[in-house]
Parts: structure tokens; sequence; C-alpha cells
């Protein structure tokens, strides 16, 4: 039994306010040095979709979007990682 709350237990997973993207060029890497974001990781053999990771604190979706907006970066899908609690109790 864990000795944490449901959010203390998701804050552990190093995909925790990831942000999940599909874009249809290669994702700039200055992205890794933004301000809350710990790195970018490939999750597809080709460039189609890509995970920044976010560093613990506060939610970087506004950031990437704000960052998608500014460099006009054409992206197909833009969401929010579900934490992996929420992956858990989605298949009760």
């Amino acid at each position: 039994m864990a000795s944490c709350t449901p959010l203390e237990l998701a804050s552990h997973s190093r995909l925790h306010n990831a942000v999940h993207l599909a874009p249809m060029q290669a994702v700039d890497p200055g992205v890794s040095h933004a301000a809350g974001v710990a790195g970018i990781e490939r999750t597809s053999n080709t460039l189609d979709a890509v995970t920044v990771l976010a560093k613990p604190g506060p939610v970087i979706l506004p950031l990437i979007r704000r960052l998608v907006a500014e460099r006009q970066w054409p992206v197909e899908r833009l969401k929010q990682s579900p934490t992996v609690l929420n992956r858990c109790t989605a298949n009760r």
C-alpha cells in the first residue's frame, strides 16, 4: 500500500506533466533548454511523434503551446501525457 497521495505517486513518473506532440517537421532541439523542460524523446522510429519531458514543478503544456505558435511549427497533435497512475486506474 502506498504511503502517499495519488498525486504524489503520479508525480514520481518520468512522464508526469510530459507533453506529446506530432510535429510535421523536426522539433527545434533548443526546446530541451526551455525552462521546465527536462528533455525530448522520440516516441516512434520516425520524426512524427516526440515527448517533451517536464522537470518537477509547473505544467509545461502552456509553454509548449506558446513555442509552437511563436515558431509556427506545423503540429498535427499536441496533448499532455496522462500520468502512469491514470493509465493504471483506467484499466479497472
